[in-house]
């Protein structure tokens, strides 16, 4: 699929990325890409709440807030 390419190829070449930078990263992949979304083609609707996603990376809400700052810095979310 195009995701893994674009990460594989591109993504983990011009990015030096934490390990948990990039679990978090694909764990939205996942969730915006490769999981069925009934409500929106592409989009961040099945996360409902920073808690929930912490908990479920198992991941401190600050750690987290960081973490996503970070991806925004790198141009792969808004």
């Amino acid at each position: 699929s195009e995701i893994p390419d674009i990460f594989f190829d591109d993504i983990l070449k011009k990015f030096k990325m934490s390990r948990v930078e990039i679990q978090v990263l694909m764990h939205l992949y996942r969730m915006v890409w490769c999981r069925p979304n009934i409500y929106a083609r592409y989009g961040l609707t099945p996360l409902l709440s920073y808690a929930q996603l912490s908990k479920e990376l198992e991941l401190e809400n600050q750690e987290l807030m960081e973490i996503i700052n970070n991806l925004v810095n790198y141009g792969f979310i808004e």
